[in-house]
């Protein structure tokens, strides 16, 4: 699971049943740990790392981080949008509330289990 931008991790906090035993991507060290709401995520290169061993993913983004005009200011959001949108292929949609979530699939594999 990977949420875009980071913010969209209300989503797990507001739900957080669908969540369990889902592996959030770029959280580099839990909420509960690192003393905030959110967590802290990894870096850039740490989390095109994680990224890189991954044949799908599943993101959960705000509508607005799909337009191609958004550029994040942050370089750990600028990774996700990038390798996301460069080397995986969008499979599946599920969109509701504002919120959508989108499985993305390595090019050149097939798409694994739904959430």
């Amino acid at each position: 699971m990977l949420f875009l931008p980071s913010l969209e991790r209300r989503s797990a906090l507001t739900y957080p049943a669908p969540f369990r035993g889902v592996r959030d991507v770029a959280l580099e060290v839990p909420a509960a740990v690192d003393g905030t709401l959110y967590g802290r995520e990894a870096g850039p290169g740490e989390l095109r790392r994680r990224l890189a061993g991954l044949a799908s993913v599943w993101v959960v983004c705000a509508p607005f981080a799909l337009q191609p005009t958004w550029t994040p200011r942050n370089a750990t959001e600028r990774v996700k949008l990038r390798v996301v949108t460069r080397e995986f292929i969008a499979r599946e949609e599920y969109a509701r509330g504002g919120v959508i979530l989108r499985l993305y699939v390595r090019r050149g594999e097939r798409p694994t289990a739904r959430p």
